[in-house]
C-alpha cells in the first residue's frame, strides 16, 4: 500500500523490517522485489541489482517473475530496450501462469512502455493492448481504458490500423 501511494521511504522501511525479522522467508523475498521496485522507480541502478540478486535463482514461479521484472526494469534503465522487453514479457507470461493477473497487467504495460523507449510504437500498442485486455478482465475499468487508449494511440501513429482497431473496440465495448 504505501509502494502504490508513493510513499517510498516508509515502503522501504517496512521491506527492509521483514527481511530483517525473517531473512530466509518467502516474505523477505517479496520484500526484496518491493525493494527493486521502488529502486526502479527512484532510477537506482545499484539497488535495483542488489535486489536481484538477493531474490537469486529460485525455482518458485512468482519469485521468477518477480526476479524477471526487476531484470527488466534494470535492462531499462540500461537502455537495453529489446532485453528489457523480453524480460518484461517472460515475467507476463509467469505471473499468468501462476493467476497473478495484476502483476500480468504491470509486466506487460512495461513491455508497452520499454517498446516506446526503444521507439517501436508499433510493438509497444500490442503489449498496451494485451496489458488493457487482461485489466478489462478483472475489472479494472480505469486502468483498462488508459491502456488501451494508449495502444490506440501508438498504433495509430505506427500505421496499424489493426491494432488501432481492436483497441478501439474494446474501449467502446467496455467503456
Amino acid at each position: 500500500m504505501l509502494y502504490r501511494q508513493q510513499r517510498y521511504q516508509e515502503a522501504r522501511s517496512t521491506a527492509e523490517q521483514i527481511i530483517a525479522a525473517y531473512p530466509d522467508s518467502q516474505a523477505a523475498q517479496r520484500a526484496q522485489f518491493l525493494r527493486g521496485l521502488i529502486a526502479a522507480e527512484q532510477q537506482d541502478a545499484a539497488r535495483l541489482r542488489a535486489a536481484i540478486a538477493e531474490i537469486g535463482d529460485t525455482t518458485d514461479g512468482r519469485l521468477q517473475a518477480d526476479r524477471m521484472e526487476l531484470a527488466g526494469h534494470l535492462a531499462l534503465l540500461e537502455r537495453r530496450y529489446d532485453a528489457s522487453v523480453a524480460e518484461f514479457i517472460e515475467s507476463a507470461q509467469l505471473r499468468s501462469a501462476a493467476s497473478d493477473y495484476r502483476g500480468t497487467v504491470r509486466a506487460l504495460a512495461k513491455a508497452g512502455k520499454a517498446s516506446e523507449a526503444a521507439g517501436n510504437p508499433g510493438q509497444a500498442s500490442v503489449h498496451y493492448l494485451r496489458a488493457g485486455r487482461s485489466a478489462l478482465h478483472q475489472g479494472a475499468r480505469e486502468r483498462a481504458y488508459a491502456l488501451l487508449s494508449e495502444a490506440q494511440i501508438l498504433a495509430e501513429s505506427a500505421g496499424d490500423a489493426d491494432t488501432a482497431r481492436e483497441a478501439g473496440g474494446e474501449r467502446e465495448q467496455h467503456g
